[in-house]
């Protein structure tokens, strides 16, 4: 899916209960494929956000449209609610399209993260808000790399940001940037007029930034992402509770008024870890998957393998509901590197894990559509299925 002129890359997918699947990500070509009536059918910056949804069978365009200014724009995430409307986020710069009695209507840093909610047919913005601040030590940058919906269409909303003014409502679980630069969750409500809460959660070192986020029926946030401070807030009795060095992934769950962390965790060894993708089972379990560096990565002995093969690993852990052990957590990779970068569950229990890999030996199955590496990075698509042990059934030896 693309023109003929330049480069377009997808970066999010939903689905809605039909079968249309609804892409978002960025494209440079003048000639991208786009629907009469859409919201936006030219190109106006160098690189602009692109939503297109596409047929149950993926034979033809419902809609597709560009959406940006006349500077660089990205579209990290998109969700799409129970009306058909599709919700995009991402990175934006001055003249982004925003519609008026938003949050915030004006560009506030050197780039603003924004929130967009589409009609049904794509043919207008339902509403489309910035959401950053402009105080900061270099410069003022905040995206939204990845949102989910609640049933009310209220929208929550995580990613980076280094301003020290970013927009956080009083009470609000941290309300100061500690270091360069911090995570922040944004509850905002589903008109997008205002913010039900929004707060940095954030230590003192730098690179905090979360990639994934979703919420459970009672609002609570669990977001994943990566963090080299070793003073970022963990709960007492984390799972992990101590920093493993160099850049660790985190996993924490937030209290639904945004006020305080029922959970939070590292995970992560003695070299780079990133969580990038996050999903719930019953239980409220959360599934994470991303990749680490480390060779001593915290695996469980119950779950194969254990060792890393290569650079760099994929990984797939499972955390308890009160966030105080996992459950299960191995490395998936094989001789090189590998990556995941999203995550689902099927309704029979199996983990479905996305990424790519440049490894000949990654662990394919016989008879599966492609069994050897075609050169360079290649996806791949991997699905695992295995008990769930009870906490009473194992010895859980904290980090």
């Amino acid at each position: 899916m693309g023109g003929s002129t330049d480069e377009t890359y997808s970066s999010s997918i939903a689905i809605d209960s039909a079968g249309h699947a609804y892409v978002a990500g960025s494209t440079s070509e003048t000639d991208f494929p786009v629907t009469a009536g859409a919201f936006q059918t030219s190109k106006k910056g160098v690189q602009d956000c692109f939503v297109t949804k596409l047929s149950p069978n993926g034979a033809s365009l419902v809609y597709s449209t560009y959406l940006g200014g006349s500077e660089n724009d990205n579209a990290y995430s998109i969700r799409v609610d129970t009306n058909g409307s599709a919700y995009v986020s991402g990175r934006a710069g001055s003249d982004f399209p925003i519609t008026p009695g938003v949050f915030q209507e004006s560009l506030a840093g050197d780039e603003d993260g924004f929130i967009s909610k589409f009609s049904a047919d794509g043919t207008a913005l339902i509403y489309s808000t910035y959401l950053g601040g402009s105080i900061a030590l270099n410069r003022a940058v905040s995206f939204i790399s990845a949102i989910t919906i609640d049933t009310a269409g209220n929208v929550y909303a995580t990613g980076p940001t280094s301003a020290s003014n970013f927009p956080v409502t009083p009470g609000a679980f941290q309300t100061t940037l500690k270091g360069d630069s911090s995570t922040f969750v944004t509850k905002i409500s589903s008109d997008f007029s205002s913010l039900v809460y929004s707060t940095y959660v954030g230590g003192s070192g730098y690179d905090n930034f979360s990639i994934g986020i979703c919420i459970d029926e009672q609002g609570n946030a669990y977001v994943t992402g990566y963090t080299k401070s070793p003073d970022f807030p963990v709960t007492p009795g984390a799972a992990q509770g101590s920093y493993g060095g160099n850049g660790d992934a985190y996993v924490f769950k937030l209290s639904a008024d945004g006020s305080a962390l029922a959970y939070s965790t590292y995970l992560g060894g003695s070299s780079d870890d990133t969580g990038c993708a996050i999903t719930l089972a019953s239980g409220n379990r959360a599934y994470v998957s991303g990749y680490t560096y480390s060779s001593n990565f915290p695996t469980t002995p119950w779950v194969s393998p254990t060792a890393l093969h290569g650079d760099r690993a994929a990984f797939l852990a499972i955390i308890s509901e009160d966030g105080t052990f996992f459950i299960a957590s191995n490395y998936i990779g094989g001789d090189n590197e590998s990556k995941a970068s999203g995550i689902t569950l099927g309704t029979d229990g199996s983990v479905y894990i996305t990424g790519s890999t440049n490894s000949t030996n990654f662990p394919v199955t016989p008879g599966a559509f492609q069994t050897t590496n075609h050169g360079g990075f290649d996806a791949f698509v991997y699905r695992t299925k295995f008990a769930m042990y009870a906490k009473s059934s194992v010895t859980i030896t904290k980090l």
